[in-house]
């Protein structure tokens, strides 16, 4: 059985307000000690106890004498900053202690497995700039397993094929950038053009502005809301959750339906 092997959290602040990014880090990192067994960690975000937490955000680059992740500065224009950093869920407070320095208008998070280098992780960014924030059933698609539930589709393996690569991730990020460099994003949530089982955010920049495409094909799991704010989240719990401390006196609905959604701010 395959599991979609990250969870991804994007908040949006439709007004002037910023986001604590440690606080919103802190309620995902609740959700996964509390809500999930160990051996459901260690088969859905976690390989031997170890994750990745990727975080996009705009704002200053922080600065820290620990040298236990990546900082990159990714668009300078757009003052985005990408913090790439393997941990255990367990062991996060020194990590949140740093975080709570940081605030932000946006904020994009996933947690994946520590499958490979923490730079094959994700987000994977193509050569225009774009970052790629995929949940979903992506490595068995280029590659050929027992267990896969791509059985009857081959059209990821064919892909694979003709773009061989030395990491997984590489095959998969020569995939998106296809459609994105083709100007047919929008048929990643097509199932007669891809077959991949997937939700995927996707983050552009464009000009002054930044552009944010959310997109699901046959994975029916994205969580979202527009107001007062925009959120998105490939998980259910950590939606509700993250809904609840920003948003406690308010009523807001949640939303499931998706195929293809995408605003510029």
């Amino acid at each position: 059985m395959f599991l979609y092997m990250s969870i991804s959290l994007t908040l949006i602040n439709r007004s002037e307000g910023e986001y604590k990014i440690g606080d919103v880090v802190s309620v995902l990192i609740d959700v996964l000690n509390n809500y999930y067994t160990k051996s459901e960690q260690e088969n859905y975000i976690s390989k031997y106890g170890e994750s990745c937490l990727s975080i996009l955000y705009q704002g200053k680059k922080i600065e820290s004498k620990n040298s236990g992740f990546i900082v990159q500065e990714i668009n300078k224009n757009h003052n985005l900053v990408l913090i790439k950093k393997k941990f255990e869920l367990t062991k996060s407070n020194d990590f949140l202690n740093i975080l709570e320095k940081v605030s932000s208008p946006i904020i994009v998070v996933e947690v994946t497995r520590m499958i490979s280098e923490l730079e094959f992780r994700p987000p994977w960014i193509l050569p225009k700039g774009e970052l790629i924030f995929p949940v979903g059933m992506i490595t068995p698609y280029f590659k050929k397993m027992s267990d896969s539930p791509y059985k009857n589709d081959n059209r990821g393996l064919k892909f694979a094929k003709a773009h061989q690569k030395k990491d997984q991730s590489e095959i998969a990020t020569a995939y998106y950038h296809k459609f994105i460099s083709e100007g047919k994003i929008r048929d990643l949530s097509n199932a007669d053009k891809t077959g991949l089982i997937h939700f995927t955010t996707i983050v552009t920049p464009v000009n002054d502005r930044l552009e944010f495409s959310f997109i699901q094909n046959r994975l029916k799991i994205a969580n979202y809301f527009f107001e007062p704010d925009i959120l998105f989240s490939s998980n259910e719990i950590v939606a509700r959750s993250v809904r609840r401390a920003l948003y406690l006196n308010k009523d807001i609905q949640m939303r499931r339906n998706l195929r293809f959604y995408e605003i510029i701010i």
